[in-house]
């Protein structure tokens, strides 16, 4: 993997024997860093309920200049590139869009994205495709709770070197404006994150059993309920699969 800020002009000059990778030169400002919530309340497309909601995710936040919409960062990211994103949200005050994000000015991936798939699934979301086949969640109000936990999961994750960072096959490219004024583009190869192999599987239920002696208040508790409730339906959904199998 070799990073790069500028591209080559063609498809046909991409190696993939020697990958190249966008590393942005922009770097997140003071007031993007770990725990700072004056991003999130820069949004005009999301309710105040959900945004402080989401001020719970621990990592970094930015915002489009014009649209108003939020990228969500590992707390490691130090540039404003794809290969620490998350995710992208576009809000319609309470209801959530989240994807992996596609601008023909920006890299057009989430290295994370592949990760908080997953981890969405596992929860219980039902995904969508989008126009462009891209696989899209919608988060209600009632749901905002269990997606920022998942979030913090693909964080802790992260943090906890639980991840391996690999080069798809696949490319995208920026535009770019030249000195004539005309655009143009510059192409690369996307990243994305795997499970490190011969990682052990924690029991679910362990974790949440934790969760509840170290719970606070209803409220918390409440969630937790949610968990223990999309577990079994899982397993349930599980066995009668399983069940299924057999008897053909």
């Amino acid at each position: 993997m070799i990073l790069v800020s500028r591209g080559v002009l063609s498809v046909d000059d991409l190696d993939v024997n020697n990958p190249i990778v966008f590393k942005s030169d922009s770097r997140f400002t003071s007031m993007s860093n770990a725990g700072c919530t004056e991003i999130v309340d820069q949004s005009v497309t999301i309710s105040d309920v959900v945004k402080e909601k989401l001020k719970k995710i621990n990592g970094k936040f930015t915002i489009g200049s014009t649209s108003k919409n939020l990228h969500i960062y590992s707390p490691v990211a130090d540039v404003l590139d794809g290969r620490n994103r998350i995710c992208y949200i576009v809000g319609n005050q309470d209801e959530l869009i989240i994807s992996e994000y596609n601008n023909p000015r920006g890299d057009k991936y989430s290295a994370l994205y592949t990760i908080l798939i997953d981890v969405l699934h596992k929860e219980g979301f039902k995904s969508s495709k989008g126009d462009t086949k891209e696989t899209k969640f919608t988060v209600q109000l009632s749901e905002v709770d269990l997606f920022v936990e998942a979030c913090n999961q693909v964080i802790g994750l992260h943090l906890g070197d639980m991840l391996e960072l690999k080069v798809s096959n696949e490319y995208y490219s920026i535009s770019r404006k030249g000195d004539n004024g005309e655009n143009y583009n510059e192409y690369f190869f996307q990243t994305f994150y795997t499970y490190k192999s011969g990682q052990q599987i924690v029991n679910p239920y362990k974790l949440i059993a934790q969760e509840v002696v170290t719970t606070k208040n209803f409220e918390e508790l409440s969630i937790i309920g949610e968990k223990l409730n999309t577990i079994t339906k899982l397993l349930d959904n599980k066995r009668l699969e399983l069940e299924t199998i057999d008897n053909i």
